[in-house]
């Protein structure tokens, strides 16, 4: 469920820039209003995305302890490896509990270079057209 709202944050972000362009043609909106949308909801999506890492990282951690805590949980397949040695599978799994290090501030940058990236074909799109119109 959490990485299927990861992507749906990604997503969002990557639609949500181009259409602030689309909205700075047809309703003639500021470009400090569009820098700063786009500054806004790249940290936004952002911390959600990472929120929701961080999140789903401690419900596999509380589900691999709850596992451990209960020794009865689950079927332990005992196998006899070498004469009186006995190996026990446990069906408990250990995941990667080590999150990533973030800094929230590092948000602050993708919007304005998802907005630089989207510039290019604003600019070939519509500066091109409006310097073609005029001539």
């Amino acid at each position: 469920m959490y990485q299927a709202l990861e992507f749906a944050c990604v997503g969002l972000f990557g639609l949500v820039v181009p259409m602030l362009l689309v909205a700075r043609v047809r309703s003639n909106v500021p470009w400090w209003f569009v820098i700063a949308s786009a500054t806004a909801v790249g940290w936004i999506f952002a911390n959600a995305s990472v929120f929701l890492k961080h999140a789903a990282i401690d419900e596999e951690r509380m589900e691999e302890l709850t596992c451990f805590a209960d020794p009865d949980h689950g079927d332990k397949d005992v196998s006899v490896v070498r004469g009186n040695e006995i190996a026990i599978n446990n069906p408990c799994e250990l995941g990667d509990w080590i999150r990533d290090r973030y800094k929230p501030f590092v948000g602050l940058l993708y919007g304005p270079l998802y907005l630089l990236c989207c510039s290019l074909p604003y600019w070939l799109i519509v500066g091109r057209r409006r310097s073609l119109q005029s001539m």
